[in-house]
C-alpha cells in the first residue's frame, strides 16, 4: 500500500491508444487520485477517470464522446446537448473515493464549459469526493461568473462563424483564444441552446468543490503532501490565511497544518459566494492568492518565483516530511535537486483537442505510505475489458434519440400546419372586416335622417339583445357557501353575525359580515330563491370582501341573477370600485332616481350601473359609458349615498312568488 506515479507514453482517445490500469494500480475505496491540468477539456477528465478506474466506458460510449467533442460548437444543437445529458447520466462513477483535479477546468482551450460542468455535477451526485484546485483559468471563469456573465457589447458574424466562437466575454485570458471554452458557453446562452436556469443548476457542484490548497494526510500523520495549481511553498500559506482573515494559522504538525488549510478553503468559498474582491482579484500579482495560481519555476519570467521562494520549498518543515504536487508548470521545469519531493502533473496532453498522442502521468494513493514511487507502464497497464452493459445502455439511448428526433420533426410539422391555418383564418377575418366596412359605408350613404330614440326605446332594444339562461338555486347556494367559508377563514378580520333572514327564512339565505376590530357591520350577502336574485351590501368594506361577494354570484356567467351592491365610500375609493367592476365585465349605464328615491322601473334595467347622489344634491356626478372615469364637482371628501349593480333574469317582474317544493327549497343556514 503506497502512493505512485505512472508515466504512460503515447496515450490517445481511440481504443487502441487508451490504456487501462491493472486492478491493483487502480484507485481503491477511500483512496485518492490526482489529475493534472484539465485544459478545459472535459474529454480529458473523463479519460483520466476511466484509466484510474473511477468509471467504465464501452467502445460505443468512447466513440460517441469523441465525436461530440470534435463537433464544432457553432454546429451544436439543442438535441446534441440533451442527449449528452442522458449519456452522462447513464454513467456510474465509483463513490467514496477522492478525486483531486489540479485546475484549468474552465475558461481554457477546450470545447465548452457547459459540458465540463455537467460532468463534474455527475461525479459529485454519484458520491465522488471531488476537489477542484483553483487555477488561473478557473479564476478567469469566476471573474465572469461574479459579474453574472455580462456579454461584451459587440455583434458581428465572426463571433458565430469561428470555431471556437469569440467575443462573448472579456475575461483576463481572452487573448489568443485561451478562454475558448468560456466563449463557447456564451455562444450556447446567446443562441438559447441552454437556459440561464440550466447553467445555474450545474454551477453549485463546481463552486462547492473549489479549494485554494489541498493535501493528503497519511494515517500516521508524520508527513503531508501539499497540492496547489502552481508551485508554492508552505511558508506562503500563512500570508494567504492572514489575507483572507483566517485566524490561528498553525503549521507546527502535519495535522494542524491540514486543519489550517481546511479553514483557508472554507473562508475562500465563503468570500467567493459573497463575491468579495479579495478572492476575485487574484490575477493581481500583489494579491497573495496570485502565487497559488500563477507562479512558475522558470528564473526570468513575469511569474517566476524568487530565489528565496524556491529555497523555501524543502522536503522537511517544522520537523516533518513534506511533499509537493502541482500543475501549471511542466515536470521538466522542476529543479533536479527537488524532484524527489516535488512533482508536476501538468502536461500538454489534450491541450489542443483529442487528436494527438502524448505522455500522461497518473497518480493515485491507496491510503498507505506517502512517497513518490515511479511505476513502469509495463507493470501497471492492463488489457482493456469491454463493458457490454454500457454498450447496451448506449444503444438504448441512441434508439431513444432517434425516436425523439422523429417526435420533434412531427411537432415541427404540426406547428407549421397550425401557423398556416392561423394565417388563413386571419386572412379570412380581414376580408370579412373589409366587407363589413364597405357595407357600413353603403348603409351610411343610404341611411335617412337620424331619428333620436327615447331612453326607454334604447333600454328596450338592449334588453331584446340580452340573452338569459336559468341557473339552479343550488348553484348559487354553493357559491354562497364558498363565500361563507372565505369569511370564516378570515375570522381575524370578519365574523358572521347573522346567517338567517327572519322573514321567508325558508327561501332567503343571508350572510352578515362584521368587522370585529371596529364592531361595525361591513357587509351582507343575500340570496332569494323565490325571485332567483342575490344582493350584496358593503359599508366601508375593503375590496376583498366586495370582490368575494361578486365572485359568489359569478356575474360574468350568470346574468339572470339580480345583484345589488350598495357601498358607502369616499370618491377615491369609489373610483377603485368602479374600475374593479369594469374589469369584471359589468355593463355600465347611468340610472337616475325618480321622485320617490327609488330606481327606474327595475324590470327595464339590464346590466346597469347605478349612481345615486340624492343624499347630497350639490354633488354632481358624471359617468362615461364603458370607462371607469368619474368626474365630480363639489367636496371630494363627501360620501356618496349608494351605487348598485343590477341584472335581471326575466323581462317581467315577478308579482306572485312561485310554489317552492322541497327539491328547490333552500336551507336557512
Amino acid at each position: 500500500m503506497t502512493s505512485r506515479f505512472i508515466k504512460i507514453p503515447n496515450v490517445g482517445f481511440q481504443k487502441e491508444d487508451q490504456p487501462q490500469l491493472k486492478k491493483q494500480y487502480q484507485i481503491k475505496p477511500n483512496g485518492v487520485a490526482i489529475k493534472g491540468d484539465g485544459h478545459g477539456n472535459w474529454r480529458n477528465i473523463l479519460l483520466d477517470a476511466e484509466m484510474q478506474g473511477l468509471v467504465s466506458l464501452s467502445d460505443q460510449q468512447r466513440q460517441y464522446f469523441n465525436a461530440l467533442y470534435n463537433k464544432p460548437v457553432n454546429q451544436l444543437t439543442r438535441e446534441n446537448i440533451l442527449f449528452f445529458c442522458q449519456v452522462i447520466d447513464s454513467l456510474k462513477f465509483s463513490p467514496a473515493v477522492s478525486y483531486k483535479l489540479l485546475g484549468d477546468l474552465l475558461a481554457d482551450r477546450g470545447q465548452c464549459d457547459y459540458f465540463m460542468l455537467l460532468l463534474l455535477k455527475k461525479m459529485r451526485r454519484d458520491g465522488v469526493n471531488l476537489s477542484i484546485i483553483l487555477s488561473n483559468h478557473d479564476h478567469a471563469f469566476l471573474g465572469i461568473y461574479a459579474k453574472n456573465f455580462p456579454k461584451v457589447n459587440i455583434n458581428y458574424p465572426a463571433m458565430y462563424e469561428r470555431n471556437p466562437p469569440i467575443g462573448f466575454y472579456n475575461s483576463e485570458l481572452s487573448s489568443n483564444d485561451q478562454d475558448a471554452s468560456l466563449q463557447a458557453l456564451g455562444y450556447l446562452l446567446d443562441k438559447k441552446l441552454i437556459s440561464e436556469e440550466e447553467l445555474d443548476d450545474v454551477l453549485p457542484d463546481y463552486l462547492d468543490s473549489l479549494k485554494l490548497i489541498d493535501y493528503i494526510l497519511p494515517s500516521d500523520k508524520q508527513s503531508i503532501a501539499l497540492i496547489s495549481h502552481a508551485p508554492c511553498s508552505v511558508q506562503h500559506y500563512a500570508r494567504v490565511a492572514n489575507f483572507l482573515g483566517v485566524a490561528g494559522f498553525d503549521d507546527t504538525t502535519p495535522e494542524r497544518l491540514a486543519r489550517s488549510i481546511d479553514a483557508i478553503n472554507q473562508k475562500y468559498i465563503e468570500l467567493l459566494k459573497g463575491k468579495d474582491p479579495r478572492v476575485l482579484n487574484a490575477h493581481d500579482n500583489n494579491n497573495p492568492l496570485y502565487k497559488l495560481i500563477w507562479s512558475r519555476w522558470e528564473p526570468y519570467g513575469p511569474d517566476s518565483m524568487s530565489e528565496i521562494e524556491i529555497e523555501n520549498i524543502k522536503p522537511t518543515h517544522q520537523g516533518y516530511n513534506v511533499f509537493y504536487m502541482h500543475g501549471h508548470d511542466g515536470p521538466s521545469s522542476v529543479p533536479p535537486n527537488k524532484r524527489g519531493f516535488v512533482r508536476s502533473l501538468d502536461s500538454h496532453f489534450a491541450k489542443k483537442g483529442i487528436q494527438h498522442l502524448a505522455e500522461v502521468t497518473l497518480f493515485n494513493w491507496d491510503g498507505g505510505t506517502l512517497n513518490f514511487d515511479d511505476i513502469s507502464p509495463q507493470e501497471a497497464v492492463a488489457t482493456e475489458i469491454q463493458d457490454e452493459d454500457s454498450d447496451k445502455k448506449l444503444n438504448d439511448l441512441l434508439e431513444q434519440e432517434k425516436l425523439e428526433k422523429e417526435l420533434i420533426k412531427q411537432e415541427e410539422r404540426e406547428k407549421l400546419q397550425k401557423q398556416l391555418q392561423e394565417l388563413k383564418e386571419l386572412k379570412k377575418q380581414k376580408e370579412l372586416e373589409k366587407q363589413k366596412e364597405l357595407e357600413a359605408k353603403q348603409k351610411k350613404l343610404e341611411k335617412p335622417e337620424k331619428i333620436e330614440k327615447s331612453k326607454e326605446e334604447i333600454i328596450l332594444s338592449e334588453r331584446k339583445a340580452f340573452k338569459v339562461k336559468e341557473t339552479p338555486p343550488e348553484v348559487v347556494l354553493e357559491r354562497l357557501t364558498k363565500l361563507e367559508e372565505m369569511v370564516t377563514a378570515n375570522k381575524d378580520k370578519y365574523q358572521i353575525i347573522d346567517k338567517n333572514n327572519a322573514e321567508n327564512s325558508e327561501y332567503v339565505k343571508t350572510i352578515m359580515v362584521k368587522n370585529p376590530q371596529e364592531d361595525v357591520v361591513c357587509g351582507s350577502f343575500t340570496y332569494n330563491a323565490v325571485t332567483n336574485s342575490a344582493a350584496t351590501y358593503t359599508k366601508d368594506a375593503p375590496l376583498e370582501v366586495y370582490d368575494g361577494m361578486l365572485d359568489a354570484i359569478d356575474f360574468n356567467e350568470q346574468k339572470e341573477v339580480e345583484v345589488v351592491a350598495r357601498i358607502d365610500v369616499k370618491l377615491d375609493e369609489l373610483k377603485k370600485v368602479f374600475s374593479h367592476a369594469i374589469q369584471k365585465g359589468y355593463y355600465p349605464r347611468l340610472v337616475q332616481d325618480n321622485d320617490k328615491g327609488t330606481p327606474v322601473k327595475q324590470a327595464d334595467i339590464i346590466g346597469a350601473l347605478q349612481l345615486d347622489a340624492a343624499h347630497d344634491p350639490q354633488f354632481k356626478l358624471k359617468f362615461d359609458l364603458y370607462t371607469a372615469r368619474i368626474a365630480a364637482k363639489g367636496d371630494v371628501s363627501q360620501k356618496l349615498g349608494r351605487m348598485g349593480f343590477h341584472a335581471y333574469k326575466s323581462e317581467k317582474e315577478i308579482e306572485t312568488p312561485p310554489v317552492v317544493t322541497n327539491s328547490n327549497k333552500l336551507s336557512a343556514g
